[in-house]
């Protein structure tokens, strides 16, 4: 169901939700809820509405969507199928499924196959729409008719109960729990489990497995059941040797533009090449284009103001933030991190999450006392465990952390789940740390720079050599430390002048003499010292090289292309086979080792990665691994010893092997 254009309208005919109700009689509580879907108007508003904004109940999507329940005549379920009550409302997820209508005829063909296949799997990112996927075959008509003795589903996440649902199975197929031999076994329900099933065929849908002993401890299907689980970790499905494994894909940027354009179609239309600067930006995660439309969506803006662009500076300073916050913290927790909440999606909640009021901030932490969906709670519960208004509640219904799920129920993704658990205790404190951005009227392409002229600065910094650092900072300290002597010399001087006429002549000598060999001292030392400062300005930093430079070799498939998220504006893709990039003018003053800095985006799931081979002057190529980072959009650093000699270098990058990532630049 597509979501209603009431605020849409609103917003284009510049009214208020507290317009509305005025003109029609109504709380502004009745207005935001219709706005959202979570209710339709009576038809005697209905009518009002539409005689106000001059426009049909179709046009305005109020209509009540009557597919739903439709009764193909083709397909018949028997009385006897078993519908799990698990599965969650496919509607829900509409909007998560749109470009994947020839994904979803390839899942459905290999399940129909899989006559001798137990287990298939489906893999991609958190939000990229596997449990959207998964809901919307669980209540496909032709999958329910092959599967004809009904449809299991299974949630685990992070934190699963898998005896739970073993158990829960188990009173759905009719198993008494008295008939197991120990209830607190899960090879026990296992054995129960399937002797219930028998040679029933049934699908078995397991969802967001985390780690292969709870996928094997589901896998209780008999001959004529399939297992279909959906996860985001690669090693798990490694590990089970799955034959059938289908990585679910970004979105194509033409399916993220029109995701976008069902929230936000005016901003859309206004400004497309802001948008497609977003979309790239964000990527093609279907739940973090939800999000941003929703934000979107939920934003007041003026007549004069460019939104889509704001957005993306908003968007990248509070990726930045993260990015650095995440380095800076434990290796557990930014594995932890990049598994459950690849960086783009992370940056996408947080932006919508600076948008709210304490007060609803306040009740998205308390929520996640909640469990995930397809878990569902009520308006009641909600209210009770935030202990806020239901204006904290609709304001994250505005940005799409809260869903809901029917009349007065919501539901939380695991993936805000996860942040909110994450961030309760000190995002409250950081909330402050990324200022208001102005609204900005300057090309995407300028912000583009900027941020990554920032970013260039802030690494040239870090990745400064550590022995030119000490050096510097040293002769720093020493030259604060002399600036400081001269100041209490000329001080000590000026305080004497007074006592300086009333000495005899006799004394005033010995003292002119003091200070002016003291002074002396002083020059010398600083004359000493500026030959040493001189030296330092001579001591070789960090250089950066952009991949995509005129001066630079490129052969076999290696090209330029542009890439938003890069500090030129571009990189270099398709390195591999006999594909080679090659920086010739690698310069350095002296002969040693250093440390390069390759700055790389990588597609590949977290937990994966792509092998880069690097040469150094024509000689032998060394592999190095560059860990998967989830998403082409994200530039993350690999860091490996070289050896150099003075003047100019060569640094080849190659993988003949395989595919090996994209290159932004190399800093050395």
């Amino acid at each position: 169901m597509k979501p209603p254009l009431l605020k849409v309208e609103r917003k284009r005919q510049g009214w208020s939700q507290a317009e509305i109700a005025e003109a029609l009689g109504v709380s502004t509580r009745t207005v935001s809820r219709w706005e959202q879907g979570i209710a339709l108007p009576h038809p005697y508003y209905l009518e009002q509405l539409c005689d106000l904004f001059g426009k049909t109940a179709e046009e305005l999507n109020l209509l009540p969507d009557i597919r739903d329940n439709d009764v193909s005549e083709e397909v018949s379920l028997p009385a006897s199928f078993l519908a799990d009550p698990a599965i969650p409302e496919s509607r829900e997820h509409a909007d998560r499924l749109l470009g994947r209508d020839k994904l979803l005829m390839q899942i459905k063909k290999r399940l129909f196959a899989a006559d001798s296949i137990s287990m298939t799997a489906l893999g991609g990112l958190p939000g990229i729409g596997k449990t959207a996927l998964a809901t919307a075959l669980a209540t496909d008509q032709q999958v329910q008719a092959h599967f004809r003795d009904g449809i299991l589903w299974a949630k685990l996440g992070p934190r699963p109960n898998v005896l739970g649902q073993l158990a829960r199975w188990g009173q759905l197929l009719g198993d008494n729990p008295s008939q197991v031999e120990n209830i607190k076994s899960r090879n026990a329900w296992s054995r129960a489990l399937q002797a219930a099933i028998g040679t029933r065929q049934i699908l078995l849908i397991i969802d967001d497995v985390r780690t292969v002993q709870d996928a094997l401890a589901l896998e209780i299907g008999g001959p004529g059941c399939v297992h279909l689980l959906t996860t985001c970790l690669s090693q798990a499905v490694s590990a089970l040797a799955l034959k059938e494994f289908i990585i679910v894909p970004h979105l194509h940027e033409a399916d993220s533009l029109a995701l976008l354009a069902r929230f936000v179609p005016q901003l859309v239309q206004q400004d497309p090449q802001g948008a497609q600067a977003l979309v790239q930006a964000v990527g093609g995660l279907p739940l973090a284009l939800t999000l941003m439309g929703k934000y979107l969506s939920s934003q007041s803006f003026t007549e004069h103001s460019w939104p889509l662009r704001d957005a993306i500076v908003q968007f990248y300073a509070t990726q930045q933030r993260l990015g650095m916050s995440i380095s800076t913290s434990s290796e557990q927790t930014r594995a932890s991190f990049i598994t459950t909440i690849p960086l783009n999606l992370h940056a996408t909640i947080a932006l919508c999450d600076q948008s709210l009021s304490p007060q609803a901030h306040a009740a998205l932490c308390a929520m996640t006392v909640f469990p995930p969906q397809p878990e569902s709670f009520s308006q009641a519960a909600a209210l009770m465990v935030s202990q806020q208004s239901e204006e904290a509640l609709d304001m994250l219904l505005d940005v799409g952390l809260l869903e809901t799920c029917g009349p007065g129920r919501y539901m939380l993704h695991q993936a805000v789940t996860d942040y909110a658990r994450a961030h309760s205790e000190d995002l409250t404190s950081q909330r402050g740390l990324i200022p208001s951005l102005p609204l900005l009227g300057s090309s995407t392409h300028a912000h583009s720079e900027d941020l990554a002229t920032q970013q260039q600065q802030t690494d040239s910094v870090q990745e400064g050599h550590e022995q030119d650092i000490h050096l510097s900072t040293d002769r720093l300290s020493w030259a604060q430390s002399f600036c400081t002597l001269c100041q209490g010399y000329i001080s000590h001087v000026a305080s004497m002048f007074g006592l300086f006429r009333r000495l005899s002549w006799h004394s005033r000598v010995i003292l002119s003499t003091i200070l002016l060999a003291t002074l002396v001292i002083i020059v010398s030392l600083a004359v000493f010292n500026c030959l040493l400062l001189s030296e330092s300005v001579l001591v070789p930093s960090s250089i950066s090289y952009e991949a995509e430079a005129p001066g630079n070799t490129l052969t076999g498939s290696a090209s330029v292309y542009r890439c938003p998220t890069c500090s030129g504006d571009a990189h270099i893709r398709y390195l591999s086979g006999s594909a080679t990039l090659q920086f010739n003018s690698v310069h350095k003053q002296q002969d040693g080792h250093y440390t390069l800095w390759i700055y790389y985006s990588n597609g590949e799931l977290p937990g994966t990665s792509r092998s880069l081979d690097i040469s150094v002057n024509g000689g032998p190529a060394t592999t190095y691994q560059a860990p998967g980072l989830g998403h082409w959009g994200t530039v993350a650093t690999l860091g490996v010893t070289v050896n150099l000699h003075a003047g100019n270098n060569t640094i080849k990058l190659s993988n003949p092997s395989g595919d090996a990532p994209d290159i932004d630049r190399i800093v050395v």
